[in-house]
């Protein structure tokens, strides 16, 4: 009995103590590495990389994987191992679109598996995820080494590319302005929105350049900031300063930036306005409040955004009664010479014509009478000729000149 016990005791000890070196020895011999190790969006190529940092603790390597995290678990992206064709092995099809991977498992020395996303391909924030690897192989013992190493995950950076030129605004109005010429002490308001990077610490900055200045400088004003939000791999936010326009400010040019190195004018993202004084002598029109930046401007745009559609509306009123009244005249003289045509035609066709007028026996038969009833057979030949021939150029106003003088003669 005591000599089977020792024995078992042995192969216990015998397999526990490599067991014991497996798990301590080979904890951390294989990595996961990013180069760079910040990536900056855009600009750089994203490159993972699985290697060995002890390889001679290795006999050989037969499989080796990279993985990136999901939603809840980490997937496998790509794969490199023995005895499989091809060697590399695709598991994210759709990354396997847009990279590259290469990789061997020949030797412990020399076996890496490397993703490579080109920086016009790199998708932000998919691409920016934690990641890891894992290999299998044998040791010197030797005995099966399965281990995965510490997730790593990408830091980045995104410069901002989009910002929009700068609102103009007098303090306390309601709403922006197109002007861009103000009178001395004018209080302005300057708001610029746009992006702000990958830092939701970062904000927008102001510089100004006044007439002489070699450079832009900084303002000393402190920017009221908004919120940042998020947009994709960018955050957004809003900045605005007032500036009190002086004597000086004959011509100022401003800018907008983020992105900035230190220095006014290396953001990645800029915008300019330029604003000026009123020159002395110039008329331009001044309320009270905007002189003297009272709140009454808001009442004074609510009064004339109500007044102004009442009086088009009044405008375009009468517009369309004095074009109806225009009409109206315009068909009743047409209807009423068509009338008097009709009626002149009809009381021609039911006369005789071309008579000759026999002169009464107390009448005498005189030079003049002669000439009365060729004038008044030449009158007649053309109101008939009139009510036979629609457009002609005797109008229903002669036919009745003539109708009045045919009368009279006889």
């Amino acid at each position: 009995m005591t000599c089977s016990k020792t024995a078992t005791a042995k192969v216990i000890m015998y397999f526990d103590w490599p067991l014991y070196y497996n798990i301590y020895t080979f904890a951390q011999i294989i990595q996961t590495q990013a180069f760079p190790q910040t990536v900056i969006y855009k600009e750089n190529d994203l490159v993972i990389v699985c290697s060995f940092t002890n390889p001679t603790q290795l006999n050989s390597v037969f499989y080796m994987e990279l993985l990136k995290n999901s939603s809840t678990t980490f997937e496998t992206v790509v794969s490199v191992a023995t005895g499989q064709t091809p060697k590399i092995q695709w598991k994210d099809t759709q990354l396997q679109g847009r990279a590259t991977a290469i990789g061997n498992v020949d030797s412990p020395s020399s076996a890496q598996l490397r993703l490579k996303i080109d920086k016009n391909s790199v998708q932000c924030p998919t691409d920016f995820k934690m990641y890891m690897c894992k290999m299998s192989g044998f040791s010197a013992t030797p005995f099966v080494v399965s281990r995965e190493s510490n997730p790593i995950t990408i830091s980045f950076v995104v410069k901002p590319t989009v910002i929009e030129m700068p609102q103009v605004r007098i303090l306390n109005a309601c709403s922006d302005t197109p002007d861009r010429q103000f009178p001395v002490a004018t209080a302005v308001q300057l708001t610029c929105y746009g992006e702000v990077g990958s830092d939701p610490s970062k904000t927008i900055r102001w510089c100004a350049q006044r007439i002489g200045e070699i450079s832009f400088t900084g303002l000393p004003q402190t920017p009221t900031n908004s919120e940042a939000s998020t947009s994709g791999c960018q955050y957004t936010r809003s900045s605005t300063i007032t500036y009190n326009l002086t004597s000086q400010d004959t011509f100022t040019k401003f800018l907008c930036e983020s992105g900035d190195t230190g220095l006014c004018g290396t953001g990645t993202a800029i915008q300019y306005v330029n604003i000026s004084i009123e020159e002395s002598g110039t008329t331009k029109f001044h309320s009270s409040d905007e002189k003297t930046g009272t709140t009454n401007t808001c009442t004074a745009d609510a009064n004339s955004s109500f007044l102004v559609p009442f009086f088009i509306g009044i405008a375009v009123g009468i517009g369309v009664l004095i074009l109806a009244i225009f009409i109206a005249i315009i068909l009743r003289r047409h209807l009423l010479q068509q009338q008097i045509k009709r009626t002149v035609c009809q009381e021609q066709n039911g006369e005789e014509h071309y008579t000759k007028p026999v002169p009464k026996e107390d009448q005498p038969y005189t030079e003049l009478n002669t000439y009365t009833e060729l004038h008044t057979t030449n009158r007649q030949l053309e109101t008939d000729q009139a009510c036979s021939t629609p457009d002609h150029p005797y109008t229903a106003l002669n036919a009745m000149q003539m109708t009045q003088t045919t009368s009279l003669l006889r």
